[in-house]
């Protein structure tokens, strides 16, 4: 073998070098694969298996060809068929939450004839596949009828399947939570919190609200993961609520400390969410870090970072095995978009490849993309109403310590584990 001559290469532009205490850690994002060196270690002699594990390239080595031409590869052969469902039951809500993207959009609910109809729709596509099935609203559990029923029929037709739901988690109860488990087969929710009690019953204005919403949903949360169903927190933040969900944090840490399943995750509101809370671009950022480190040292931040699954679109919107489908069977791309730019009905066989390809439409690299170590995990389109033409270089930013973060505390666990 011909030895390898370290002036011939250089760190890959997708690699992360993270210094440690007497040496580093590389951390490639485009196989999610980690290495530990020594400082001691004489790089020549590992550089074989360093180029041959993809952390070193050849000096003129071209990283974002290489990975464009892996995402149209990936697309060519990806499967057409669509096996992943968003499905809205309804576009009502039970709460008003002052920031919701749907305000003004009519309240309109998914007919039994319907149901039956959308049901019917997935049986014809299924194909022997295991399908996934994610219920959304409004909140979904406003028409929990037609769950059933699209669930019974899969049931009784010998369809594999999962679900998932975003949901406020009010309206779950013992009762629905077994049917969740035995026939919806339900994996995980998605359940928003905004603060601590009184700051929580101001933002969600639950219609007729009696006080105690707040507790009945963490009565839910904890009856969900008995039920050993997963409940992902989602914390939608803002300058205004900040340290209150640090409060929060500390109080759902201890409440559901080491419960399998449980997770919190935040999330910064819309700028346009509401005029009262447009606030300063950099403060909202130092906000929404601080809080995301709190997450990661208290070990309940939900992030796949060492995920080794190559990314080739940026979420079901411009996946072809995904869809929406709102509460009269029209077929979307995008949960943002319940009634706008539709690309079919399960009434007709046709798709409108017009706007299906306008989903997949990306905005060309800046000079910044070139060196971007997170490029292989980013695809930005057009469509996207939370992206924009320009990159938004901080995001870049947040996404790359929070990666760091991440893979620091995850090798100190193993770490740990092997002491």
């Amino acid at each position: 073998m011909i030895q390898s001559k370290i002036s011939d290469y250089r760190l890959c532009s997708f690699v992360m070098k993270i210094e440690l205490d007497g040496g580093y850690l590389l951390y490639n994002t485009l196989t999610g694969s980690l290495v530990y060196l020594d400082n001691t270690e004489d790089i020549r002699d590992t550089l074989p298996k360093l180029i041959e594990m993809n952390y070193y390239v050849p000096i003129d080595f071209d990283e974002l060809a290489m990975i464009d031409k892996m995402r149209i590869d990936a697309r060519l052969k990806s499967s057409k068929r669509v096996n992943s469902y968003t499905i809205f039951t309804t576009l009502d809500c039970n709460a008003r939450c002052f920031y919701c993207y749907e305000k003004g959009t009519p309240h309109v609910s998914m007919s039994e004839q319907t149901a039956n109809d959308v049901a019917d729709f997935i049986i014809r596509n299924s194909n022997g596949q295991s399908q996934d099935i994610r219920w959304f609203g409004g909140e979904p559990l406003v028409n929990e009828n037609v769950i059933d029923i699209i669930t019974e029929k899969l049931n009784s037709s010998k369809v594999k399947f999962h679900s998932r739901m975003i949901s406020n988690g009010l309206l779950f109860n013992k009762r629905n939570i077994l049917k969740a488990q035995q026939y919806w087969h339900l994996q995980r929710v998605q359940i928003t919190l905004d603060g601590t009690k009184d700051v929580y019953q101001r933002a969600k204005a639950y219609i007729g609200a009696k006080g105690n919403e707040f507790e009945r949903v963490l009565n839910n949360i904890e009856d969900l993961l008995d039920a050993k169903i997963g409940v992902s927190i989602r914390l939608n933040q803002d300058l205004y609520n900040t340290e209150d969900l640090i409060n929060l944090v500390n109080f759902l840490v201890k409440k559901f400390e080491n419960r399998k399943g449980f997770a919190i995750y935040n999330s910064l509101l819309f700028d346009d969410s509401n005029d009262a809370f447009k606030n300063d671009p950099k403060e909202r950022n130092e906000a929404f870090t601080k809080l995301q480190d709190i997450l990661i040292q208290k070990g309940v931040f939900r992030y796949k970072a060492f995920s080794t699954k190559f990314k080739y679109s940026h979420c079901m919107a411009d996946h072809d095995s995904s869809i929406t489908i709102n509460p009269i069977g029209k077929i979307g791309k995008c949960e943002h978009y319940p009634n706008d730019y539709l690309i079919g009905s399960i009434y007709k066989e046709n798709i409108n490849e017009t706007i299906l390809n306008k989903w997949k439409e990306t905005y060309p690299i800046i000079d910044k993309c070139k060196t971007c170590p997170i490029y292989p995990q980013c695809v930005r389109i057009k469509m996207c109403p939370d992206s924009n033409e320009k990159c938004s270089y901080k995001e870049c930013e947040n996404k790359i310590k929070l990666i760091r973060d991440i893979v620091i505390k995850r090798y100190n666990d193993d770490i740990q584990q092997t002491k």
